[in-house]
């Protein structure tokens, strides 16, 4: 678009387009200020184009030129041509550079244009292409002075008060008409220059634009002295003498050289030199001079001065001795005025005057001049004259024209009695095509000339030959009706005719006394017919003709009432009858019809009403259904004719166009009795309706001419929208579709695809058929309310699907369907704005338009498809898509090769239609966002653009910078440039986020030095005009300016901010721009500014759009404080937080946010639809297909954002909508969503800016003077918990606001976590009120039954809100647990056992719930995870505080979770989690989860018998993972990974042990656990077989730690019963000694690799990814300096060592060495495998271990929880294990009768100094103390 406010280099053609068009592409003072700068030269008119100078050549030599107030300098070359182009021009030197240059710009568009003038040749066909400029600009500044003369009185124009304050002073002064006459001789009497004379295609070229001059100044001259200059007698005669010395334009020196362009010329100068001596003549003030001539008004008009009226009669008597017809005929219409003058002057004074001075006698001489212009073809030649209007509507002088024509003929007709004349026919043809199409001479008819007999004398004598001779008045009657007012004059004259002519047979009439009908006579044609129109006998007539009979008679009756008769008889004669009612006769009549039902919208009714009254024999009723099946009749007959009546064909069609809104029956006539397309919807015809394609179309085409299809078109429109207005009739939705379907089909198949290649004798058809079918197809997509049952089911299950299938039919059609059908809409949308552009220029204004609308249309269409696309496309690439993409495009004017998606792109640029750039941006987004998604990479739009990138980017930055404030604008046309300007701003954030290489373009307006640190060779360009060309100087001139722009233009704020937050959001990447940004003036201080900015008394919109840049501004603070590293210079941003996290500013932007303003406006919309008592009619079909995607581009806020009003209105069949209750309603409705989204964007912002300030800068940011972090924090915790508490009904709004609050919620409570972890016990105590305030707010929120009830909703947002909430109870239950630790205190102690026992029940019901259902869906899993983890917290909870734990294991066991988890374990499929990552993920984690919840439960004995009661056994045995044990298909390690189903495995083993370990009744469930493990044996003996000869590793270590773990609880089991286990009570002891024996070979080879450090390491082994992050991190735990490996040596070695403590534990139970001790007798216990040797060297390992975790407790700061920490604090399981090696030591040497006395006693002796020092070091507790006491025992056997 051309910009705001710079005209200064307007071309001429581009002003006249703005003028004609009525665009306003620059502001009212720019255009005013460029009126006053052109005054001079719009006087000089084409004087401005000034000859060669000397001081113009002078310039030129020197070679430096100012343009654009720059010097340049210039080439010798272009030096050069431009002495040739002034040569051959006769142009001023400057003049022909600025030509030169104009040419360039409109040629190449800017920068593309610097691109090609490096290389570009000064050769003749530059010069060719130069002159044809240079010419269209003289040609286009006669044509622009002329309409904006025209322009200054139009209301209507945007410019008029600006042309009105200039124009009149430039045109009323007598210099300007002179330079006109003077320029218009010079002209007609110029030759070609001499110098082309010699070159005959530039001479020919010079003829034409003479004459195109010639006409462009007599335009001027008309449009002057039609309206606006009165001239007097004296100016009159001077024009017509100056236009008589060229005899009216015939003179042409050049005439040899004309073609056909100039000959088409020539008679437009000769008819405008005429139709202006007419125009002077003042022939309409003529007619109102009485014969006394007294009227003081006429004082100027010509017949007062006897002079001049002798004067002109000489001039024009030289003319009565033409012989030339062809000549005379120019002259013929002067002629006939002169004498219809000089007529009027007969019997007045003057013509007294005349004859005694000056011999002239008026009535004599005016017959001569009237037989004389009759005898040159007046007549003829004005009826060709007035036809001819018919084809240049285009030309606005055209009514002018008119309008002078019809004063000549209307003081023709009341001078002279015309209607027995033989060109009485020519005459009413004139008048017809005079007022055919225009309103103002029809009414000027009606209300001034009608009531004056002479006048109407025409259309007098046409009535009294009507019927007889009925072409006269039905069409002139036809033409006379071209509006409301003027239908209604024609209605009530053919309603109550008073006089009819015709026919009579012999014996009809008595002549004597006086004719009287004898008989009745029958009106109508058919005497026989149906309907009645009698004259009864005894009617007085008046005979007119006996040969041929005809007589007239005075009669009422109605010509509708005739019509109707006519029809009938047309319709019961065979085709081979003759009949007078022919087809041209009911063309006629349907003409006429269709004219008046298309201006009697309003009467309509009445109209129908009164042809019903039409009498029908046997006293039937006609009904308007009778009256249409008639016309679908007279359709069907006319296409029988063996020469289609095409004109007939295409009546009909426009008069069921007209009546199918009034009259629903219609559908079914057009069902049963129309020729028109059937089609199935297997897209085949059927055989009954292949009319149209088999002979209406080919008859079309061979003729070129398609007026019938071009009406079939409008029906099918016409259609369309009907049936998408509402209805409460059954049945007719389904006919409705029916027929649309099958004319849409047909369309689709038969028309669109080809109609590029038919025949044309007009390119008008073309162009509109195109148009129309594109507006078919966009009136069937915009009703998306027949595919809205997809979104929601209508409350009385309707059907609606057969609309549907239509509209998907063409979505399918044109997304994914053949090049075949897309191709045309990719051609009109390719036409590119040249294209209308060409067609003004050339100054045919309707096929421009029609092009323009046509590619409004295609770009509608284009971007309703790809909104479906990408709705519900699934992100799948189409065949639209990628043939936009695809596609280049050959211009037609300029022969290059352009890309589609640039074609589409320049539409932005366009002045003329405001629609065109905003829905061009809307497509391009569309397109950017559907290509991210193609894969492996989307497209880049930079390629497409080549080497004009940079030009398209410089418009859009243009178009971007749009000022805030455009004083005097039509609102209208403010609000269209504030949409483009949203547009582009919309269109720039999607580019930044999905177009790269173009939105770098975008950032750095080209220069390059802007995106890189290198030094490199500055830019001959200047920085500044480098800069202006980047986005980036649009925001920082909305920002300098936003208040102005928050105001005046609200959308543009946000659409900016939002560009500054995509750079935000990707900092890393847009580094370099946002340092570009941040130097923008004040850019911290603005956004602060418009964060604390409230405008209260502003408009609606002005408020939300305020409120949506807010929530920008948040997201812009979030995003730096994430990004920046010093945030200690954030003091804007810490303010912002301040302000925002105080609790009373939270809660009430959260409560506003929560409050759904919606829900009335939505409940009565509701109740207004549900009064239209529409069947199927629901509120939820109007939201928009888009809501949702990409809204924050595609949706306007306010009344038509959400639910489309404009659809409804259409659906309503209402025009006007402003008064319509309902539409109001939906527009109440629509603003009120429009404040709710906005509130909850500005909830999700703020909420964001708070996580990412708490997560970054710490806790500091929540304290302030009166409240430390973590008051605050709990307070907003309880200020959300309880609005969670107090929802009654998640709403889809409520859940998206929840969603991201209970995010939030889990943040405070983590951050409050770690703040109070921090805490002294006092600063804790403090809080207790807050706390336990919260503690029972989230104990709330799991009563509110809704909220439970969310763990089955089908919303995502509702997993969202409710996992949150679980997860927030879990970190509260965590805490509580580690602050009962050090906050000793009753009551906090009775407040958490309350909180446990309170929230439990809820915890172990919703598991309880998710358990049970059997749907297979993601977030059950999410939710049993969280779930199953807080059961676990809080049994740990209450079982390690002794807090209501008998409650809440009574809670559990009552519940039914336990055999529910167990079912899950037991169904539970983990085989695909091997080979697929994403198969059985869940069903693995959950049960891991599930399997450690089981541990928990075990350490329970209650909840331990309950596993057991409920088959824990049963269920292990027969689970998944059990199978693959069984069968050996569980390695530890998949690839670089543990295996998850091996981690599983050793879960079940532990919680088989702890089972056993705290199961009341263990010996039952012993045999139990050793069937389990002999099930399993294979597994169990390849790990102890395999263990430690090879390679060491986590996983097969951890599987052997639970082996030994479960084999020591066995024994424990076995050695409790009677005789030690003796006796056969049922314990398997050979299974107990197989696994001793296992279990002594592992701990013999553990204790040699734990003596051998060595060998050790050497078999130790990193697997997963997991443990080598370990090892990374886990080398500060251990003493292993910064060495990895070092470190994971350490790590297993821990490992080992848990694995000999289960070991020897279990064989100090199985050797019974207390027993043997105590007896003295160790040897019938003792076996092979335990030497003095392993049992003394894992004695000093365990020594070693003791002194090592004794020095890592000292240094330890507990920020891990590994195996090695876990020794280390656990030194009491190390006291033990030392405990029990001593006691195997001293046993075997009892046993071995003292063999080993000594080593023994050593060993013992080293002991007991490790158990001293840790025992004074307060190390082990009073474990330690024992043990010692036991050693010295020991010390003394040994």
């Amino acid at each position: 678009m051309s910009g705001n406010s710079n005209m200064e280099h307007i071309s001429r053609a581009d002003l006249f387009q703005t003028i004609e068009l009525k665009a306003s592409p620059y502001s009212k003072e720019a255009f005013a200020d460029y009126l006053q700068r052109e005054k001079e030269t719009m006087n000089a008119l084409l004087d401005a184009f000034k000859p060669p100078s000397a001081a113009s050549r002078k310039t030129l030599d020197s070679c430096m030129m100012t343009y654009e107030g720059q010097s340049i300098k210039i080439k010798q070359a272009e030096h050069d041509f431009l002495v040739r182009l002034s040569e051959t021009a006769q142009l001023d030197e400057t003049l022909s550079f600025l030509a030169l240059r104009g040419f360039l710009r409109h040629q190449f568009q800017s920068a593309a244009g610097r691109t090609r003038y490096a290389s570009l040749v000064y050769d003749d066909a530059l010069l060719d292409a130069v002159l044809a400029f240079h010419f269209n600009e003289r040609s286009c500044s006669l044509d622009g002075i002329a309409a904006m003369i025209r322009s200054m009185n139009d209301g209507d124009h945007p410019y008029a008060h600006e042309l009105k304050s200039v124009l009149p002073d430039i045109i009323r002064t007598p210099l300007f008409m002179q330079n006109a006459l003077a320029q218009l001789t010079q002209r007609m009497s110029s030759r070609v220059p001499l110098h082309l004379e010699t070159q005959s295609r530039r001479a020919v070229r010079w003829s034409v634009q003479n004459l195109r001059e010639q006409k462009g100044l007599l335009q001027i001259l008309f449009t002057m002295f039609y309206d606006e200059v009165q001239v007097d007698s004296n100016v009159a005669v001077d024009i017509i003498k100056t236009l008589n010395a060229s005899k009216f334009g015939l003179d042409q020196p050049n005439a040899s050289l004309f073609e056909e362009e100039a000959y088409l010329l020539w008679n437009d100068v000769t008819h405008l030199c005429v139709v202006i001596a007419l125009t002077v003549m003042d022939l309409e003030r003529v007619m109102d001079v009485d014969e006394s001539m007294d009227d003081d008004s006429s004082q100027l008009v010509l017949i007062q001065h006897p002079n001049h009226m002798y004067e002109l009669t000489k001039l024009f008597q030289k003319y009565l001795g033409t012989v030339n017809l062809n000549e005379g005929a120019v002259f013929s219409p002067l002629l006939l005025a002169w004498g219809s003058l000089l007529q009027k002057l007969s019997n007045s004074p003057m013509a007294e005057e005349l004859l005694h001075d000056h011999g002239v006698q008026a009535a004599s001489d005016s017959v001569k001049f009237v037989e004389k212009a009759n005898e040159l073809g007046v007549f003829d030649y004005l009826e060709n004259s007035t036809k001819s209007y018919a084809d240049i509507q285009d030309n606005p002088n055209i009514v002018g024209y008119k309008s002078v024509l019809k004063g000549l003929l209307t003081l023709f007709i009341s001078c002279f009695n015309v209607s027995d004349t033989p060109k009485f026919g020519a005459i009413v043809s004139c008048f017809v095509q005079l007022f055919q199409g225009s309103p103002d001479l029809c009414e000027q008819f009606w209300l001034q000339d009608y009531p004056l007999p002479d006048r109407r004398s025409l259309l007098d004598a046409a009535r009294n030959k009507f019927p007889l001779e009925q072409g006269g008045l039905v069409k002139l009657l036809c033409s006379l009706c071209s509006n409301q007012a003027t239908a209604g004059f024609v209605f009530k004259y053919l309603a109550d005719l008073k006089a009819f002519t015709g026919t009579f047979e012999s014996g009809m009439i008595e002549t004597f006394p006086a004719p009287v009908l004898v008989k009745h006579y029958e009106l109508g044609p058919n005497a026989q017919g149906k309907y009645s129109l009698l004259v009864r006998a005894g009617k007085p007539v008046r005979i007119i003709s006996v040969h041929p009979p005809i007589m007239q008679m005075s009669v009422n009756y109605s010509a509708f009432h005739l019509f109707i008769a006519y029809m009938d008889a047309f319709l019961e004669t065979s085709l081979t009858a003759q009949s007078r009612v022919t087809a041209d006769v009911m063309l006629d009549w349907f003409l006429l019809l269709n004219t008046v039902l298309q201006h009697s919208e309003d009467s309509l009714p009445e109209v129908i009403a009164h042809l019903c009254r039409l009498r029908v024999v046997d006293d039937q009723e006609f009904t308007p259904n009778d009256f249409i099946s008639m016309i679908c009749r007279t359709f069907s007959r006319a296409c029988a004719y063996d020469s289609l009546p095409t004109g007939l064909l295409t009546a009909c069609l426009k008069t069921l166009s007209l009546l199918l809104p009034f009259e629903s029956n219609a559908w079914y006539l057009l069902r049963q009795e129309m020729p028109i397309p059937r089609y199935s919807f297997d897209m085949n015809p059927s055989a009954s309706g292949r009319y149209m394609q088999q002979r209406l179309l080919p008859y079309e085409r061979s003729s070129g001419q398609y007026s019938t299809t071009l009406a079939f078109l409008d029906l099918v429109l016409t259609m369309c929208l009907e049936s998408q207005h509402l209805t409460a009739i059954e049945g007719l939705s389904e006919i409705q579709t029916e027929v649309l379907s099958s004319c849409v089909k047909y369309i689709h198949s038969e028309v669109f695809p080809t109609y590029n290649s038919w025949r044309y004798a007009k390119l008008s058809d073309k162009l509109n058929i195109g148009l129309k079918v594109l507006q078919i197809y966009n009136a069937i997509l915009s009703d998306f309310t027949v595919s809205a049952k997809s979104r929601e089911t209508d409350r009385d299950g309707e059907d609606i699907s057969a609309k549907s299938n239509l509209r998907q039919f063409l979505v399918d059609a044109y997304l994914s369907g053949s090049m075949f059908q897309v191709s045309p809409v990719l051609d009109i949308l390719g036409a590119g704005s040249e294209a209308p552009d060409r067609f003004y220029r050339a100054q045919k204004i309707q096929e421009g338009s029609i092009v323009e609308e046509s590619i409004v249309e295609a770009l509608s269409f284009v971007k309703m498809l790809l909104i479906e696309r990408k709705v519900n496309g699934g992100g799948a690439k189409t065949l639209l898509e990628h043939a936009i993409l695809d596609r280049s495009v050959t211009s037609a004017s300029k022969g290059d090769v352009t890309e589609l998606v640039h074609v589409i792109a320049s539409y932005v640029s366009y002045d003329y239609n405001l629609s065109v750039p905003k829905l061009s941006s809307e497509v391009l987004i569309l397109l950017c966002s559907v290509a991210s998604e193609w894969t492996p990479r989307p497209p880049s739009f930079i390629g497409y653009f080549g080497s004009d990138a940079l030009s398209v980017v410089s418009t859009f930055v243009e178009l971007a910078s749009y000022p805030a404030t455009e004083s005097g604008e039509d609102p209208k046309i403010l609000k269209s440039k504030e949409l483009i300007q949203h547009a582009v701003l919309s269109f720039v954030s999607v580019v930044l986020q999905t177009q790269k290489g173009l939105g770098t373009l975008f950032l750095t307006g080209g220069d390059s030095n802007s995106t890189s640190r290198s030094p490199k060779k500055p830019s001959k360009q200047p920085a500044s005009a480098r800069k202006s060309l980047s986005i980036l100087s649009s925001i920082g001139m909305i920002l300098n300016n936003w208040k102005t722009f928050a105001e005046n233009r609200p959308s543009i704020l946000p659409a900016a901010l939002h560009i500054l937050e995509v750079l935000w959001r990707g900092t890393q990447e847009f580094h370099t721009a946002l340092e570009s940004v941040k130097e923008i003036k004040d850019f911290w201080e603005t956004l602060r500014a418009i964060m604390d900015a409230r405008f209260p008394d502003a408009e609606f919109s002005v408020r939300l759009n305020l409120q949506l840049a807010q929530s920008l501004v948040f997201k812009i603070f979030a995003n730096e404080v994430f990004y920046t590293r010093d945030v200690s210079k954030l003091d804007n941003i810490v303010k912002a937080f301040k302000k925002v996290s105080a609790v009373e500013e939270f809660t009430n932007l959260f409560r506003n946010a929560l409050s759904d303003a919606s829900y009335a406006p939505k409940q009565k919309l509701a109740d207004e639809l549900e009064k239209l008592r529409i069947p199927g009619l629901h509120m939820t079909q109007f939201i928009k297909p888009f809501a949702g995607v990409l809204d924050d581009y595609l949706i306007e806020l306010g009344g038509n954002s959400f639910y489309d009003s404009a659809l409804l209105a259409s659906k309503l069949g209402v025009t006007d909508t402003e008064n319509v209750h309902i539409i109001a309603v939906m527009r109440e409705l629509n603003l009120a969503l429009s404040a709710v989204d906005v509130g909850v964007k500005m909830l999700k912002s703020v909420i964001s800016f708070l996580k990412v300030c708490t997560l970054k800068i710490g806790l500091k940011m929540w304290s302030d003077t009166s409240k430390n972090s973590s008051e605050i924090l709990l307070e907003l915790t309880n200020v959300i918990c309880e609005q969670v508490n107090g929802v009654e009904n998640y709403s889809q709004h409520k859940l998206a606001i929840f969603s991201d609050v209970s995010s939030l919620l889990t943040l405070l409570l983590s951050t409050w976590s770690i703040d109070s972890g921090t805490q002294k016990p006092s600063d804790f105590k403090d809080l207790s009120a807050v706390l336990f305030r919260c503690m029972d707010s989230l104990q709330s929120c799991l009563t509110n039954s809704d909220f439970r009830n969310l763990v089955f909703s089908p919303h995502e947002l509702a997993h969202a809100c409710y996992n949150q909430i679980w997860t927030a109870v879990l970190i509260m239950v965590k805490r509580l647990s580690s602050a009962v630790d050090f906050w000793k205190d009753s009551k906090f102690d009775a407040q958490c056992s309350k909180f446990c026992v309170g929230v439990l029940p809820y915890v172990l019901r919703s598991l309880e719930a998710i358990l049970s259902t059997k749907k297979d869906v993601g977030y059950l899993s999410d939710h049993s995870l969280v779930l199953i983890s807080l059961t676990n917290e809080l049994m740990l909870f209450v079982d390690r505080f002794s807090l209501a734990s008998e409650t809440c294991v009574s809670m559990t066991r009552d519940s039914s979770v336990i055999s529910l988890t167990m079912n899950f374990i037991y169904a539970a499929s983990v085989t695909r989690q091997v080979t697929d990552s994403n198969g059985g993920a869940d069903e693995l984690l959950i049960s891991e989860c599930m399997l450690r919840l089981f541990l928990v439960f075990a350490r329970t004995p209650a909840l331990a018998d309950e596993l057991a009661t409920n088959g824990l056994v049963a269920a292990f045995c027969n689970c998944e993972v059990s199978q693959l044990i069984v069968n050996g298909q569980v390695p530890v390690y998949v690839g670089a990974e543990r295996n998850p189903v091996h981690r599983l495995w050793c879960l079940m083993v532990s919680v088989v042990g702890v089972t056993l370990r705290n199961r009341t009744r263990r010996a039952q469930f012993h045999n139990s656990v050793v069937g389990f493990l002999k099930l399993h044996w294979n597994q169990v003996e390849s790990v102890f077989g395999v263990a430690l000869d090879q390679s060491l590793n986590v996983g097969r270590l951890e599987e052997l730690e639970v082996y030994t773990e479960l084999m020591h609880d066995m024994m424990v089991v076995a050695s409790s019963e009677p005789d030690g286990g003796d006796a056969d009570d049922g314990i398997d002891l050979e299974f107990m000694n197989a696994c001793r024996d296992r279990e002594l070979r592992v701990f013999s080879q553990s204790v040699y690799l734990l003596r051998h450090p060595t060998t050790l390491a050497s078999k130790c082994m990193l697997v997963s990814r997991d443990e080598m992050e370990f090892v990374s991190t886990a080398t500060s735990l251990v003493d292993a300096g910064n060495d990895a490996q070092s470190a994971w040596v350490e790590y297993i070695k821990a490992q080992l060592t848990l694995i000999n403590r289960n070991i020897i534990s279990f064989i100090c139970i199985a050797y019974n060495v207390e027993a043997c001790l105590a007896v003295g007798n160790a040897g019938s216990y003792v076996k092979r495998g335990l030497s003095l040797g392993t049992l003394s060297e894992c004695l000093s390992h365990c020594l070693d271990t003791l002194a090592q975790t004794s020095k890592l407790a000292s240094s330890s700061n507990g920020g891990r929880a590994d195996i090695v920490l876990d020794l280390a604090r656990n030194s009491q399981s190390m006291c033990l294990m030392v405990s029990q090696l001593i006691g195997l030591i001293v046993g075997h040497v009892v046993a071995h009768e003292n063999e080993g006395r000594r080593e023994a006693a050593d060993n013992i002796q080293q002991a007991k100094s490790v158990l001293e020092i840790l025992a004074r070091d307060g190390k082990g507790g009073s474990c330690v103390k024992d043990v010692l006491r036991e050693v010295d025992l020991f010390m003394e056997r040994v």
